[in-house]
């Protein structure tokens, strides 16, 4: 394997870390990094099994996709057999935005009748 691209579905969607293993080559991997209309490239080298890179999206930033490319890899050559233990955190498929669970909009609606309730009490003459 010599080139692979870890992006979302979606061409809104992203997600603010990764961390991967391109296990069992040799040579240099190259690491494009596209994160809020910036690229970022980074080097590392290939060994016999523990090449963990890990990616993290600081202070808001998004991450789009993440290429890995190592020049080569032909058979017996430069390259990588397996992407291992793949991990991938802050994930937003794109175009969906989380709903509230019912009972969030059931506490919300009590302090709001809650809240009513407690002016239309203040608001009334009091007695003599």
């Amino acid at each position: 394997m010599n080139n692979i691209k870890i992006t979302t579905h979606s061409p809104t969607g992203f997600f603010t870390d990764l961390i991967t293993n391109p296990a069992h080559g040799s040579g240099t991997a190259t690491i494009t990094t596209v994160s809020n209309d910036t690229t970022r490239i980074d080097t590392i080298n290939l060994g016999n099994g523990q090449n963990f890179f890990t990616i993290v999206a600081l202070a808001g930033e998004i991450i789009t996709s993440v290429t890995i490319n190592v020049p080569g890899g032909f058979e017996g050559l430069e390259g990588f057999q397996d992407l291992e233990q793949t991990r991938i955190s802050g994930a937003n498929g794109g175009g969906v935005n989380p709903v509230p669970e019912p009972s969030t909009l059931t506490l919300a609606a009590l302090f709001g009748l809650s809240f009513m309730g407690y002016a239309r009490l203040r608001r009334r003459p009091v007695a003599a």
